[in-house]
């Protein structure tokens, strides 16, 4: 999960990134809004999959092993 989220940063936030750095104040393109709305939707996916990721990786420190089920 914690690397489809790195990934995903690279296919769906970073080119957002990219273009936003030629913008201007007085000139922002047509396509703006779309562009604003696709990082987002790249961050809130990104953040899911963290999510996801912590907390499939507190499940498996608390599974319990061979070593402590008493067996």
């Amino acid at each position: 999960m914690l690397g489809a989220s790195l990934a995903l940063f690279f296919i769906r936030v970073a080119p957002a990134n990219t273009a936003t750095q030629q913008w201007t104040m007085r000139t922002p393109p047509p396509e703006c809004m779309a562009l604003r709305a696709r990082w987002e939707k790249g961050h809130a996916m990104r953040a899911g999959l963290a999510i996801l990721g912590l907390a499939g990786l507190i499940l498996s420190a608390l599974a319990p092993t061979k070593e402590t089920s008493g067996r």
